[in-house]
């Protein structure tokens, strides 16, 4: 594949440390994001636009055609030393199929890789319509994450307008249930039956676990605390909690209920981090004052909501006052695990 210069980047760089998080211009490095943050120093600008930029490292590949700061190691800037539509080369070098082999460089490998060449005419067809088919997601993108952020605004205001006066823990709603399932040991198995893990269905199974509807979060690694809502006739992995809503109770209300919640709170470890079920399923004590707007007040550590008592008649008039107690704090139950 001898279709790329690469070209020189010290006189563009600079270092992870120097970084930050707002500034004039754009930094790009080899990670994932298209943007690794902002430089100050006009003098670093790359100019000499469009560009392919590669990861020697992580093998991710991007295409800039905006002034940028190259950040950090490991960047490549490739241009193209044959008559080709640069942007066709980006879609091919995406087609490329390099696993990234830890901190090595990965671009002696890359040159060794044929990628099709066509006529000028047909890249330029292809590159035109893959980058309009880019702006189609990138768009659709941006309309799911208003989507989700409505609907979180829309589920948070719905809890805290419902009518408190009834209040159960969730343990006394939900059944929970650990598999002792491993992908390991289902490598032989195929089946019709979902299996879920951390990032949703993992394979398919010939038996199942879970004759109905239930709620799993992921209780240790990587995405811990984070929901799904899994279907019928279904397994999941041990490293999900599994909640059962009792007969009386709806799915999907817990469900949306706890989406609304703030998992971090409950979790414990470093090197592993994990949620316990017996925590986050303690009652929090709170109490609500007045009606209006919601204004939620937050204690500091080893404090409780006690510390705002005087405060509540000068905003209970105006406002809908939400004290409550972190748990293992004040009236809130105690954490069993640290």
């Amino acid at each position: 594949m001898d279709v790329f210069n690469s070209l020189p980047t010290k006189k563009y760089q600079i270092k992870s440390k120097d970084i930050k998080e707002k500034g004039k211009f754009i930094v790009v490095d080899q990670g994932k994001e298209e943007i690794a943050g902002y430089f100050d120093d006009k003098t670093k600008l790359f100019n000499d636009l469009p560009i392919i930029i590669y990861g020697d490292h992580t093998t991710i590949v991007k295409f800039k055609d905006e002034p940028f700061i190259v950040g950090a190691d490991g960047v490549k800037l490739l241009n193209s030393k044959i008559n080709a539509n640069l942007k066709y080369l980006y879609y091919a070098l995406l087609n490329v199929n390099i696993k990234p082999e830890g901190y090595k460089r990965h671009f002696s490998i890359l040159k060794k890789v044929k990628i099709p060449i066509s006529n000028i005419n047909e890249q330029t067809k292809i590159a035109n319509f893959l980058s309009l088919v880019d702006k189609k997601i990138e768009l659709m993108e941006k309309t799911l994450f208003l989507y989700e952020r409505f609907a979180k605004e829309f589920i948070k205001n719905i809890y805290l307008n419902l009518n408190t006066s009834n209040k159960v823990k969730l343990r006394d709603i939900v059944d929970s249930y650990i598999s002792s399932l491993s992908i390991s040991n289902l490598d032989d198995n195929e089946g019709e039956y979902p299996l879920y893990g951390a990032e949703g269905v993992v394979k398919y199974i010939n038996f199942y676990e879970m004759k109905n509807q239930y709620i799993s979060i992921i209780k240790d690694g990587a995405g811990v605390g984070r929901l799904n809502l899994c279907n019928q006739y279904s397994s999941a992995l041990g490293t999900l909690q599994c909640l059962i809503p009792k007969k009386e109770f709806d799915l999907h209300f817990i469900y949306y209920y706890l989406k609304n919640l703030n998992f971090k709170k409950y979790i414990v470890g470093s090197t592993i981090p994990h949620i316990y079920f017996n925590d986050y399923s303690k009652k929090i004590y709170y109490k609500i004052y007045g009606q209006g707007v919601p204004l939620i007040m937050l204690h500091g550590d080893s404090a409780s909501s006690k510390m705002f008592q005087y405060l509540i008649s000068l905003y209970d008039r105006n406002f809908k006052v939400i004290l409550l107690d972190f748990l293992g704090n004040g009236k809130s139950q105690r954490i069993e695990h640290f």
